[in-house]
């Protein structure tokens, strides 16, 4: 299983093999907000490893947010 980051800003892939498990997106409003998006593309790989995908998906959500905090005081 890897992460890989698409070509978006706050995009990313979980996958496993060539199967795309889970996208993970993220986008910053005018106002600050974060809005995260988590799709699940394989819901049975998903189910067989929902402990790694769920540790590998907060990972990703504190990664993001960190990026984006960055972004923000640069912008600020």
């Amino acid at each position: 299983m890897k992460t890989e980051k698409k070509s978006e800003n706050y995009s990313y892939s979980i996958v496993q093999d060539t199967k795309e498990i889970v996208s993970v997106s993220a986008s910053l409003g005018a106002d600050g907000a974060f809005n995260f998006n988590i799709s699940i593309s394989e819901a049975e790989l998903y189910h067989a490893n929902s402990i790694e995908v769920n540790s590998e998906i907060e990972k990703l959500l504190e990664e993001i947010t960190a990026q984006a905090k960055t972004y923000i005081a640069t912008v600020n």
